[in-house]
C-alpha cells in the first residue's frame, strides 16, 4: 500500500471517528433537550403552583442545569465539526 493510500484510509477513519462521536453528542443533546421542554411545557402549564417553595427553587434549578448542560453539548458538537472540516482540509503547499 503506498503512503498516500495509508494516508487517506487514516483521513477516512479520522472523518469516521468525528462523525460517531458528532452523533452521540446529538443523541445526548436531543435527550436533554426534550427534558428541558418536558420541565418548560409543566411549568408554563403553571404545573409548579401547587409546589412548595423549596420544591420549586429545584424546579428551576434542575432547569438551568439542563440548559447549561445542553449549551456545553452544542458547542462541543460545533467544535468536534469544526475539527473534522479543518482536519480534512487539504494543506497549502
Amino acid at each position: 500500500m503506498s503512503e498516500v493510500e495509508r494516508q487517506l484510509s487514516t483521513e477516512d477513519e479520522a472523518i469516521a471517528q468525528c462523525r460517531r462521536e458528532q452523533d452521540e453528542r446529538a443523541v445526548e443533546l436531543r435527550n436533554v433537550t426534550g427534558k428541558i421542554v418536558a420541565l418548560s411545557m409543566v411549568g408554563g402549564q403553571g404545573g409548579i403552583d401547587s409546589l412548595d417553595e423549596e420544591f420549586v427553587h429545584a424546579f428551576f434549578e434542575q432547569l438551568e442545569e439542563l440548559a447549561n448542560t445542553a449549551h456545553e453539548l452544542s458547542a462541543q458538537i460545533f467544535e468536534q465539526r469544526n475539527y473534522c472540516i479543518y482536519r480534512t482540509e487539504p494543506l497549502a503547499a
